[in-house]
């Protein structure tokens, strides 16, 4: 069957929430670890089976990444935070910028985005390893690809290092 999408105003009478306890808030981001789900935007939220809870009511979370052990690296205003499996606060970085808008882990740094910067941090020690003042917008979709970082931007496709950034095509 062809539905027009166009017409189908609104959405949601093609598709139910995640649930009746499912968060009603604006969602920036969505992670997986076996059958536990995390949901970060205006709150942090967790699902586990059937069922969502409140990890923290208060904050605008936008970004998250998930180390192998469970924990999850969540992306505030201004800092970042590792929660252990349970949602309780193992590290707080203070991350100096604005709204990071991705994370990923690779390579043993957790990778950081925003629209003003970049850089990541030593999930070690937990300080900030290295910052570049150089931004990619919109908010990019971040890839490990042939062991490589890859991020998406208007400009294209970057390859990032520890040293920066390089268009992906110089490769």
């Amino acid at each position: 069957n062809f539905i027009s999408v166009v017409c189908a105003t609104p959405a949601h009478f093609f598709a139910d929430r995640s649930g009746g306890d499912a968060p009603v808030s604006a969602i920036y981001d969505l992670v997986q670890d076996g059958e536990t789900v995390w949901a970060a935007g205006n709150g942090l939220y967790r699902r586990d089976g059937d069922k969502w809870t409140v990890v923290r009511p208060d904050g605008r979370f936008t970004a998250m990444a998930i180390e192998p052990t469970g924990a999850v690296w969540v992306a505030g205003a201004g800092e970042v935070l590792k929660l252990d499996a349970g949602g309780s606060v193992l590290e707080t970085i203070e991350s100096g910028t604005g709204f990071i808008w991705s994370l990923s882990l690779h390579d043993g740094k957790l990778w950081y985005f925003t629209s003003e910067d970049f850089g990541w941090i030593d999930i070690e020690r937990a300080v900030i390893g290295r910052t570049w003042e150089e931004g990619f917008s919109p908010r990019p979709v971040i890839l490990g690809v042939s062991g490589y970082l890859h991020v998406s931007s208007v400009e294209g496709i970057w390859r990032i290092t520890p040293e920066g950034r390089q268009r992906s095509e110089e490769h």
